[in-house]
């Protein structure tokens, strides 16, 4: 292989290579008389170059704080939603704090914050259902015991968008819809 026009005394031997041809110039070559490949000092530059650029690919921008993410809903009428999520589906009730376009009420779900939001002036309603609009559709409630509680949420006359069915071997889900006719997901995995 053509080295460059750069002596062997100007590289500097590693084990562990990648291939480069930058510019139309080979920048290494394996040494078949040593278990070295030399590489150029150019080589050197680039692979820090494109080392730095992929170790900053691997670091994702946010660093989370916690294992979950939190959610807040607009609804239309606070005591039918925390009536629904609160004590029909048992979140727990963390606070009451006002925000500038309302007051969110926060719920929780094992780590997750679940804000329920009842605005000052209540927006239109945007379509209902998973294919209507595009945006966030539904929530997802991942939990141990799916069919004890879609037998509670039918003896209450919750209406289902998808009843309980396994969609893949070990995966069971089921679909209602909240006061609002938002769409609430509940996975069992087994």
């Amino acid at each position: 292989m053509s080295n460059g026009g750069v002596s062997k005394k100007d590289l500097t031997p590693i084990f562990n290579f990648q291939f480069w041809h930058i510019l139309g110039e080979t920048l290494f070559w394996l040494d078949t008389q040593t278990p070295f490949l030399y590489v150029s000092p150019r080589a050197l530059v680039a692979q820090a170059w494109l080392t730095e650029r992929s170790e900053r690919r691997k670091k994702p921008m946010l660093k989370p704080a916690k294992d979950s993410l939190d959610l807040g809903i607009l609804v239309s009428d606070i005591q039918a939603s925390l009536e629904f999520y609160q004590k029909l589906l048992g979140l727990e009730f963390v606070g009451k704090t006002p925000v500038w376009f309302g007051t969110m009420h926060r719920l929780r779900f094992g780590s997750s914050d679940f804000k329920l939001i009842e605005p000052n002036t209540i927006p239109p309603r945007g379509a209902a259902g998973l294919e209507d609009q595009l945006g966030f559709r539904y929530v997802t409630f991942v939990i141990k015991n799916l069919s004890e509680v879609c037998s509670k949420l039918l003896s209450q006359g919750i209406e289902f968008a998808l009843p309980e069915k396994e969609i893949r071997p070990g995966v069971r889900i089921a679909m209602v819809k909240d006061p609002d006719g938002n769409i609430v997901e509940f996975v069992e995995l087994s």
